[in-house]
């Protein structure tokens, strides 16, 4: 008789199968959001991946997380906002999405922890497969973030920054951004903090027919951090979107890329730079599908690496 038994859990799985107990009673959403999250925590107790999958095998994460922070609600009070000029922000501080919104002709935001309560959130918490642990993690604990829509045919002069901030403990954030038809944006992603955190931070972008966004993410975590983040985005017909990636921080960071073109004449552009040092471990993994004919797409990736 053949036996499969479960390995021994890592103090890491113990810690955030331990959290999720403790902070499901204070997270928001409605039933539908809450079975979701009892189906995210699941997949982490199946252990986090290691190099046995294949779209891990750069990153053993099982391994490389050797820790978790607890959360710690007094960090949102040690979490400071950089000012930028000649942006609309709107931050994320600690997990928790301002409650005070630009006022911007053309573009809407709504924190998603109401949309969470109300449920209309739910179906925006993606499916993911047994190799998914970014999506299960961020699954489990999001409890806030931002939804952004921008019509049709708006073409905004200044760049849309959306900063999410930490200053310790955990923190899982979620952005979800419509650009309409027709419509231009530049969209900055910020990703910094200050102290040992781990954080996840899911992005999902659709662009509408004939849309054109230039997305950059900025990383800039503390050495102490690990970073576990995802970008997702759909390519309408003749749609355009450029894709700026910079990693500058961070103990460990793992940074996933899902485009999918959904109309001919779709067009990808990704540059990415990762500034490495120490012993940081930076792993940039990408799919791309081009699920229509007449689509183009170009990549490129550049290091600069001193230390381990």
């Amino acid at each position: 008789m053949n036996m499969h038994t479960q390995p021994q859990r890592t103090p890491a799985e113990t810690a955030l199968i331990d959290a999720f107990g403790d902070r499901l009673s204070l997270l928001p959403g409605d039933g539908a959001v809450m079975l979701k999250r009892d189906d995210a925590i699941e997949t982490i107790k199946h252990g986090l991946p290691t190099r046995r999958v294949e779209s891990w095998h750069y990153t053993d994460l099982r391994r490389l997380l050797n820790t978790v922070p607890d959360f710690d609600p007094a960090a949102m009070a040690k979490a400071v906002a950089p000012i930028v000029d000649g942006s609309t922000v709107v931050s994320i501080l600690n997990g928790k999405s301002d409650a005070k919104v630009p006022v911007l002709e053309g573009v809407s935001f709504q924190r998603l922890s109401e949309k969470l309560i109300d449920g209309s959130a739910a179906a925006g918490l993606d499916p993911y497969g047994s190799d998914d642990a970014i999506g299960a993690l961020n699954t489990a604990f999001v409890a806030d973030g931002y939804f952004v829509d921008i019509a049709d045919g708006v073409e905004l002069e200044k760049p849309v920054e959306l900063q999410n901030l930490q200053a310790g403990g955990q923190t899982h954030v979620r952005l979800r951004v419509r650009v309409g038809a027709g419509a231009k944006a530049v969209i900055v992603e910020r990703q910094t903090g200050d102290g040992a955190a781990l954080g996840s931070s899911v992005s999902q972008l659709v662009l509408g027919e004939g849309a054109e966004v230039t997305w950059l993410i900025v990383q800039e975590q503390p050495e102490t951090a690990a970073h576990l983040a995802q970008f997702k985005a759909h390519i309408g017909k003749n749609a355009k979107l450029t894709l700026f990636v910079m990693n500058a921080g961070g103990r460990l960071v793992r940074q996933e890329i899902m485009v999918r073109t959904t109309g001919e004449g779709a067009d990808f552009k990704l540059r990415g730079i990762n500034l490495l040092a120490g012993d940081t471990h930076t792993d940039v993994t990408m799919v791309l599908d081009h699920a229509v004919p007449h689509t183009t797409s170009t990549e490129v990736i550049r290091n600069v690496v001193t230390g381990k």
